[in-house]
C-alpha cells in the first residue's frame, strides 16, 4: 500500500493538495486533505504525520500520479479565496469559512459557522450604480399591472398587522423604489414617504404615482424625519456594506415602540438547502445556485442572524414570517431580459407553482419594534 504523508501521495511527483488554493474546492483535492475510512484498493495516511489513529484516502480516479493532466481547470479558473478579515456582521462570531457546497463564482462565499449567516466577499464599490437596476425594461416591469397587484397583496398583509403595533402612522420606506409600496400605504392610511438613492427611480415614481420620494441615503445623521410610527426595509439590506449601520439607522429614525418591517431571502429556507445540496454539476449545468448567489447581493441571513443583529441594535419582539419570490415579476424579467422562448416558459410557470408551496417559501419579512430609552 503507498503511504500518504501530509496529504501527498508517496510517488506522486509534483501533485500535491494544499488547502487555501483556487483548486482546494475540488472533490478530488477534499478526498487527499479528508480522512474517511478503509475500503478496499484505499491507501492508508501515516500515523507519524498525524494525530490519532491511521485514517484512508481513496486517490481520485481521473487523475493519475505524475500525469500532466493532474488538476489542470477547464475554462477559467474561479478567483481565489481570501482569508476572512472580519467577524460576522450578525453573531460578531470569528468562525467565517468558504462554504464548499456553493460553487465559486468570481467572490468567495463565506459562510458563518455559529448562526449560519452567508456573506458574498464583493470588492466595496463594484456596484455603486444606483441607477443601472431602474433601466427600461424595469421600469416596464413595475409598470405591468400584474406585477403591481401581486405586490400590492403582499403590502397589504404586512400593513395590517404594522397598523396594529404602530405608536402613529407616520411611515418611511427606505429604498422606495417606483413608489408602489408608498402609494399602497397612504391608501391604508399611513402618512408615507419614502427615500431612494436612484434618481430613475424618484423620477418613476412621482411620474406614475404622484410620490415625491427623497432621493438619497439613509443615514444617522441625515434631514429626513424622525420619529416614525412605521419604518421599512423591502429586499435592501442583502445589497448594503454594513447592515448594522443601515439597521442603526432606521432605529434612529423610529419612534419608541416604532414598528420595523424588513424583507430578505432566508438562508435558511428548505427551497434554498435544496439548490446548495445539488450535486455541484448538475447544479452548474442548470445554473440553480447563480440564480440565488450574484454579487448584487453580499449579504443571506438565516433567522438566527438576522434576530442576533436585530436584538444588537435595539429591536425586540421580533416576529418572523414566510414569504414567497414575487413569481410574476420574475417571470416578466426572464421574458424581457432573456426572451425566453414559450416552451421554456410554460416550464418556469410549472416549477413555480411546485414553489408557491408553503413549505418552499425562500423569505423571510421580520417584524420587530424599538426598544423604548436609549439607543445602544
Amino acid at each position: 500500500m503507498n503511504v500518504l504523508k501530509g496529504g501527498v501521495p508517496s510517488g506522486a511527483g509534483p501533485l500535491s493538495f494544499p488547502a487555501g488554493r483556487w483548486y482546494s474546492w475540488l472533490p478530488a483535492a477534499r478526498w487527499a486533505r479528508n480522512g474517511r475510512r478503509a475500503g478496499p484498493g484505499e491507501i492508508t495516511s501515516n500515523e507519524a504525520d498525524r494525530t490519532g489513529p491511521a485514517r484512508t484516502f481513496r486517490r481520485p480516479r481521473a487523475i493519475a500520479p505524475g500525469s500532466p493532466r493532474a488538476f489542470r481547470p477547464r475554462g477559467r479558473a474561479p478567483a481565489p479565496w481570501p482569508a476572512p478579515a472580519v467577524n460576522c456582521v450578525a453573531c460578531l462570531s470569528p468562525a467565517l469559512a468558504p462554504d464548499p457546497r456553493v460553487v465559486p463564482s468570481p467572490f468567495a462565499l463565506l459562510r458563518c459557522g455559529a448562526c449560519g449567516m452567508g456573506l458574498l466577499q464583493v470588492p466595496v464599490g463594484a456596484d455603486e450604480h444606483f441607477d443601472e437596476y431602474w433601466d427600461e425594461i424595469n421600469e416596464r416591469i413595475y409598470s405591468t399591472p400584474a406585477v403591481v397587484d401581486e405586490l400590492d397583496r403582499k403590502y397589504a398583509r404586512y400593513l395590517d398587522l404594522a397598523l396594529k403595533r404602530a405608536p402613529n402612522q407616520r411611515l418611511l420606506d427606505v429604498g422606495s423604489g417606483a413608489g408602489i409600496f408608498v402609494e399602497r400605504a397612504r391608501t391604508s392610511g399611513f402618512e408615507a414617504a419614502g427615500v431612494e438613492p436612484s434618481a430613475r427611480a424618484v423620477e418613476l415614481g412621482h411620474r406614475q404615482r404622484g410620490v415625491d420620494a427623497h432621493c438619497g441615503l439613509l443615514t444617522r445623521d441625515d434631514d429626513l424625519p424622525r420619529g416614525n410610527g412605521v419604518l421599512t426595509l423591502w429586499d435592501v439590506i442583502e445589497h448594503v456594506h454594513d447592515p448594522e449601520e443601515l439597521v442603526s439607522a432606521c432605529r434612529d429614525h423610529l419612534a419608541d415602540d416604532g414598528v420595523f418591517i424588513l424583507e430578505t431571502p432566508d438562508e435558511g429556507a428548505l427551497a434554498r438547502r435544496l439548490v446548495r445540496w445539488v450535486p455541484k454539476p448538475v447544479g452548474r449545468r442548470l445554473g440553480l445556485q447563480g440564480n440565488i448567489y450574484y454579487p448584487d447581493h453580499r449579504y443571506y441571513f438565516t433567522r438566527k442572524a438576522m434576530a442576533a443583529l436585530l436584538t444588537r441594535c435595539g429591536f425586540d419582539r421580533v416576529t418572523f414570517f414566510s414569504d414567497h419570490t414575487m413569481f410574476k415579476k420574475s417571470l416578466e424579467k426572464m421574458r424581457l431580459y432573456n426572451r425566453i422562448p414559450p416552451l421554456k416558459e410554460a416550464l418556469y410557470r410549472a416549477a413555480f407553482v411546485v414553489m408557491g408551496a408553503p413549505f418552499m417559501a425562500n423569505k423571510m419579512v421580520v417584524i420587530c419594534q424599538r426598544r423604548a430609552g436609549p439607543t445602544p
